[in-house]
C-alpha cells in the first residue's frame, strides 16, 4: 500500500499559511501482508529523485492526494496533488491569501522494492486550478476533482456550504480538459470502475465523486471523448470526504458525523479538548437485479451500509480515507487531521 503523509496545517481550508509548512510531506510504502516484529508493516519513506524542484528550490512537496497507476509488474506511476506556494518570476514567495496556491499535479515513477520515486513531469493547467481528488485511469491519464470554482475571492468560502467544483481529465503530456462542470457540491474524493472488456467498455467506465457540502456521491459515465455523463446520486446524509474502491468493486466512503468539529480542528489543534472529530465509514455495493438464468444482467442498484462509526472520535479521530482489503477483510484508515494511521482487523 502506498500513502502520502502531509502537514495539512499549511493548505487546509483557505489558510495557505506559509509559516506552517514543515517540509516533511512525503510518500511512503507499507507491506500490508507482513506487519513485522515492530507492527509498522515495513513503513518506508520514498525519496524524490530526478528534476523535481519545489517553490523553495528543494525537493519538498505540499502533497494533498495521490493516485497510482501500474505501468508494469515492477514499475508504478504516482500522480500527486502538490499545493505549491505561489511565487513571483524571481522566486519570491507571494501571499497565498491574495493569489491562491500554485497547485500542480506531479508525476513520479517508482520501481517496486526501491526507496525512491523519480520525477517525470509537472502538470500546471488552469483546468486543474483547485485540485483535490485524483483517479488514475491506468492508460496514462488521470481524472482530477476541483473542489472550488476559483482559487481566491469572497464567494470561495460560500462554496464550502453551497457547493461548487468540477472534474478535469489530464494526460501525461500535460494537456488537461474539463470533463464535467455542473451540479457539484464541493467535489472532493473520486474513485471509479474501469472495464477490461472491450465489448462493454463504454457502459462500464463509471466514476464516483464525493460531494462534501451536501453529503452525496455522484455517478458519472465516461464518454468516448473523455467527458462525463451524470448518472444517479447516492445520498449518505453526512459530509463525505475521500472514496476508495476495493477489488470486489465495493466503494468505501469516509464521512464526518460532526462537521462542526471538523471545521474547528482544521483551524486549531489536531484534536481539540472535548471536541474530537468523529468518523463514519460507509460501504456502497453495486447489486445487480438479475433477469433470470441465461439472460443479461439487469439493473444495477447501490446498497449503502454503515460499516464503522466512532461518533466521539476516541479511536478513529478524523478519518478522511478508508481502504478495504478484500483478502483479509481489514480496513485501513487515515486522515489529514488525524494523528494516526489505523488498521481495523477484519
Amino acid at each position: 500500500m502506498y500513502t502520502e503523509f502531509t502537514a495539512e496545517r499549511y493548505h487546509s481550508g483557505d489558510k495557505l499559511d506559509i509559516s506552517a509548512r514543515d517540509f516533511n510531506d512525503h510518500v511512503s510504502v507499507l507491506n500490508i501482508d507482513h506487519p513485522g516484529s515492530d507492527g509498522l508493516y515495513g513503513l518506508q519513506k520514498l525519496e524524490i529523485i530526478g528534476n523535481y524542484v519545489s517553490a523553495s528550490g528543494g525537493k519538498e512537496t505540499d502533497v494533498h492526494g495521490i493516485a497510482m497507476e501500474v505501468i508494469s509488474p515492477t514499475r508504478l506511476r504516482f500522480w500527486l496533488n502538490n499545493h505549491r506556494p505561489s511565487t513571483d518570476p524571481h522566486g519570491t514567495l507571494l501571499d497565498g491569501k491574495k493569489v491562491g496556491a500554485n497547485s500542480t499535479i506531479e508525476v513520479f515513477e517508482h520501481t517496486r522494492g526501491s526507496t525512491t520515486m523519480e520525477h517525470v513531469r509537472t502538470i500546471s493547467h488552469e483546468a486543474a486550478s483547485t485540485p483535490n481528488g485524483l483517479l488514475a485511469t491506468g492508460d496514462g491519464g488521470v481524472y482530477v476533482t476541483n473542489d472550488h470554482d476559483s482559487k481566491i475571492g469572497k464567494l470561495r468560502m460560500l462554496e464550502m456550504l453551497f457547493g461548487g467544483g468540477s472534474v478535469t481529465y489530464c494526460i501525461l503530456s500535460g494537456s488537461c480538459n474539463l470533463a464535467a462542470t455542473h451540479g457539484f457540491k464541493f467535489a472532493n474524493g473520486i474513485t471509479g470502475l474501469f472495464s477490461t472488456s472491450s465489448k462493454n467498455k463504454n457502459q462500464n467506465q463509471v466514476i464516483y465523486v464525493a460531494n462534501s457540502a451536501k453529503g452525496f456521491i455522484s455517478t458519472h459515465i465516461i464518454q468516448p471523448n473523455g467527458t462525463l455523463f451524470r448518472g444517479k446520486d447516492n445520498h449518505l446524509g453526512m459530509p463525505v470526504d475521500n472514496l476508495s474502491i476495493d477489488s470486489a468493486g465495493d466503494i468505501f466512503a469516509a464521512c464526518f458525523p460532526d462537521v462542526l468539529a471538523l471545521v474547528a480542528n482544521m483551524d486549531g489543534p489536531v484534536v481539540e479538548p472535548r471536541r474530537e472529530i468523529g468518523s463514519t465509514v460507509f460501504r456502497i455495493r453495486r447489486i445487480s437485479d438479475g433477469m433470470g438464468e441465461g439472460e443479461e444482467e439487469g439493473t444495477i442498484r447501490p446498497v449503502v451500509e454503515k460499516v464503522l462509526e466512532d461518533l466521539e472520535g476516541k479511536v478513529l479521530p478524523g478519518a478522511t480515507t478508508a481502504v478495504h482489503d478484500v483478502k483479509t477483510g481489514s480496513i485501513w484508515l487515515g486522515g489529514v487531521i488525524s494523528p494516526l494511521l489505523l488498521f481495523v482487523k477484519g
